[in-house]
């Protein structure tokens, strides 16, 4: 059944990440990769996945999604579910459909979504708060809007995250409408084309500052360069990463996640990197400080002790 979708209740918290042998949630490796997937019929059909993987629907107390990749969804659909009284779309929305909603998200992937409108995300009437996840290869099927995320009437805040090869006639990271309030931070937005983060009406705000988007946007310490990313796959910074060291200039330590998306320490020199992940760096496979490391490839990958 088409319809099925993973449910995040208010006062609910989700955690993935686990490989079954923990005993406390501080024990957790991102490494272990927690799949919720819209994948239900045909192995690699989507024409009979999931309409949404995961819906949050008219809940007043606040969610909280921590350590999941949220893909296949496939918002292709006709009509609408009935959800806590919510009309739902089935055309919105193919990895996550939030309505009258506050959840929380934070070290989460969504990948590989589909729909007409926000195949990764669609947020409406909802208090929105993303924090170290990555969308990426989320594509509109009719060239429509909103590739990674479509925002109505909502009110995101969104840091920490990095948008990657989303695809959509508008908006391909971000589209904002109906009186919403958006608010992008220490963020990555390189999909393929310039059209990365777009509104279409007076009643929108949307606030972008200390930001690496291609195309460029008007705010405080945004540019657009190359990410120099490790690979066209890996979503790391490299050790050229322009993203580096890129952050607002006071960051108050407690304001931030105390790891990245890959469970490395947030803040390791001064100023924060943008994206989901931290630059590190490991020398003769040690990881090391920023110092340390830019001292070894400065001098060529030749470490010295001293005598």
């Amino acid at each position: 059944n088409r319809d099925y979708a993973f449910y995040l209740k208010g006062g609910v918290e989700m955690y993935g990440s686990f490989a079954g042998t923990e005993t406390s949630i501080t024990q957790r490796d991102p490494a272990n990769i927690t799949i919720l997937s819209g994948d239900i019929g045909t192995a690699d059909d989507d024409t009979d996945n999931s309409y949404h993987v995961i819906i949050s629907i008219n809940e007043t107390a606040t969610g909280v999604l921590d350590g999941f990749t949220i893909s296949n969804g496939n918002a292709n659909g006709s009509g609408n579910l009935t959800v806590n009284t919510k009309s739902i779309n089935k055309a919105i929305g193919g990895g996550m459909y939030n309505q009258a909603s506050s959840p929380i998200m934070i070290n989460c992937t969504f990948s590989n979504n589909t729909g007409n409108n926000g195949c990764g995300m669609f947020n409406a009437y909802s208090t929105i708060s993303l924090i170290n996840c990555t969308f990426v290869e989320n594509y509109s099927s009719s060239n429509n809007n909103g590739g990674a995320m479509y925002n109505s009437s909502a009110t995101p805040s969104i840091s920490n995250c990095t948008f990657v090869n989303n695809t959509a006639d508008k908006g391909s990271s971000s589209y904002a409408t109906g009186g919403t309030s958006t608010q992008h931070t220490h963020g990555i937005f390189w999909d393929g084309n310039n059209s990365s983060i777009q509104t279409i009406s007076s009643s929108v705000t949307t606030l972008v500052s200390y930001c690496l988007v291609r195309g460029g946007y008007t705010g405080t310490g945004n540019f657009n360069s190359d990410p120099k990313f490790v690979s066209s796959s890996d979503f790391r910074l490299s050790s050229s990463s322009p993203a580096r060291d890129k952050g607002a200039p006071t960051v108050d330590p407690k304001d931030l996640p105390s790891q990245d998306l890959a469970g490395r320490n947030r803040l390791t020199f001064s100023k924060l990197d943008l994206g989901a992940y931290e630059y590190q760096c490991e020398v003769q496979g040690v990881e090391v400080n920023i110092n340390t490391c830019d001292e070894y490839i400065s001098n060529g990958g030749k470490t010295y002790t001293s005598s």
